[in-house]
């Protein structure tokens, strides 16, 4: 498994999965709530957990 590949990918696509969290989450609280109140811990896990399993998916289906 090439490592730097995956963590190209991660890097990619980490920042992009939290600052989508931290906005959803953020809009979800000031329309539904009437507070916007930014879910920062939901944010990073979202990131670190679509940033590790979307570039190895991808790695992984480009082989086959």
């Amino acid at each position: 498994m090439k490592f730097k590949a995956i963590l190209q990918g991660f890097l990619l696509v980490a920042p992009i999965a939290f600052g989508a969290s931290i906005i959803v989450s953020y809009l979800y609280g000031l329309l539904i709530h009437g507070v916007g109140v930014i879910d920062w811990e939901g944010g990073f896990r979202m990131g670190i957990i679509l940033g590790i399993v979307i570039p190895v998916v991808q790695y992984y289906g480009k082989k086959n």
